[in-house]
């Protein structure tokens, strides 16, 4: 891949089949939906259940989700608790043919100077051959990265782009400044999108469920109706994952709106 992530990007939702395996039907469905309006595909991250995911329900799904592109750029979530388990993820992902690998802090990094996390991206980002995103998140992880770590972490990781969940506008801006021209700026929240906010890219549940998504791009935005079907949909609040799936599940495009145990109140960022 030599171009940086933009456009509209769909973070897959990982569809439960039986018992508690990936419904690789649900992941094509999906696929097949969002396909003349996206611009790539981002499987495992929150809106998929990234980290809570056994690594045999992320493989799948990753797998499939590549097999099944037919063209689209594939940009594997690999959110773990844990840094080793991180690391396996992103290995394995460029293994299958990602053409991006996505990462963030560790739902268990716990607290540690800036050097060590510094350091341990860097070493991971060593490990790796091909492109990498940022994803930059302080829900999950637990840590309040500001606009200069944020700038740290994307030089470290020689980043793409950055999937931007902060939902602050003045961090975004000052990306877009410090970063312009190297790393491409993917905006994480409906509400945040914005013509005073030029990111290059948006990565939202929204995304897999209305058309009005494809307009952000064009000349002609219509930030009306994609405020409209923000409110509609319930993207924003924090069953967002529940209520994506039903409406996937009523459409005939999921089997099951069942999320993966632990997950329920917990991963709300998109």
């Amino acid at each position: 891949m030599t171009a940086r992530p933009s456009g509209v990007i769909a973070p897959l939702v990982t569809p439960m089949g039986r018992g508690l395996g990936v419904s690789e039907e649900g992941i094509g469905a999906q696929i097949q939906a969002v396909r003349p309006r996206v611009s790539g595909l981002m499987p495992c991250i929150s809106s998929g259940e990234g980290w809570r995911l056994t690594q045999s329900q992320w493989r799948a799904t990753v797998e499939a989700t590549i097999r099944l592109a037919d063209g689209l750029p594939v940009y594997a979530g690999c959110q773990a608790s844990d840094w080793r388990t991180m690391e396996r993820r992103a290995l394995e992902a460029e293994e299958l043919g990602a053409d991006a690998i996505v990462i963030s802090i560790p739902a268990r990094h716990g607290r540690s100077s800036t050097s060590t996390l510094l350091e341990k991206f860097g070493h991971l980002r060593r490990a790796l051959g091909g492109p990498v995103v940022y994803y930059w998140e302080s829900f999950v992880s637990g840590w309040d990265v500001d606009a200069d770590l944020g700038v740290r972490i994307c030089e470290e990781l020689d980043a793409v782009a950055v999937k931007d969940s902060m939902r602050n506008a003045q961090l975004t801006s000052v990306l877009l400044a410090r970063l312009a021209g190297r790393t491409n700026i993917l905006q994480g929240w409906e509400d945040m999108l914005s013509p005073d906010l030029p990111v290059d890219g948006y990565v939202g549940p929204l995304a897999l469920l209305s058309e009005c998504t494809a307009t952000l791009f064009t000349a002609d935005p219509q930030w009306a109706d994609i405020a409209k079907q923000t409110e509609r949909f319930g993207v924003l609040d924090r069953d967002y994952i529940a209520r994506v799936k039903t409406e996937l599940q009523l459409r005939g495009l999921i089997p099951s709106a069942a999320e993966f145990p632990g997950v329920r109140g917990v991963a709300w960022d998109s």
